[in-house]
């Protein structure tokens, strides 16, 4: 467990089941070592950042090391993805990778961002436990 503090999650956005088909799959590809629960879990993280994201508006967060690998999985099924971003109200999320110069979120205002909108939830709190955000990534830009 994490030693961020956690709160009960808010209502969840969910994928549809032919994306949720599609991103089982081809995380069984690219995650081999962790069991199915596991790849599950990751994505959970990963639509609780997506949904932070589109609630939290122009600030700009990072992802985890372990949610970035699900959301560029994401991202690869694009009509996919960008109806689920329409779903979460948005155009679009943007993947901004880290550029020279760059102010670089840190992973921990990505969790005091999700703790604040109840997002945070017991069952993938682990998941936020590293305070850099992941090696590629500058963040989330809602469109």
């Amino acid at each position: 467990m994490s030693a961020f503090e956690v709160i009960p999650s808010a209502p969840r956005s969910e994928l549809s089941p032919g994306y949720a088909e599609k991103l089982r799959d081809r995380l069984a590809e690219v995650l081999p070592g962790l069991s199915p629960a596991d790849r599950w879990r990751h994505v959970r993280a990963t639509l609780d950042f997506l949904t932070c994201c589109t609630v939290e508006g122009n600030t700009m967060l990072a992802p985890s090391s372990a949610v970035d690998v699900v959301w560029h999985e994401m991202i690869m099924f694009t009509a996919d993805y960008r109806a689920h971003c329409a779903d979460l109200g948005v155009a679009f999320i943007d993947h901004e990778p880290t550029r020279p110069g760059m102010n670089t979120p840190t992973v921990r205002r990505t969790v005091e961002a999700l703790r604040r909108n109840r997002l945070l939830s017991p069952e993938t709190a682990d998941l936020w436990v590293d305070d850099a955000p992941a090696k590629c990534c500058g963040g989330c830009v809602p469109l």
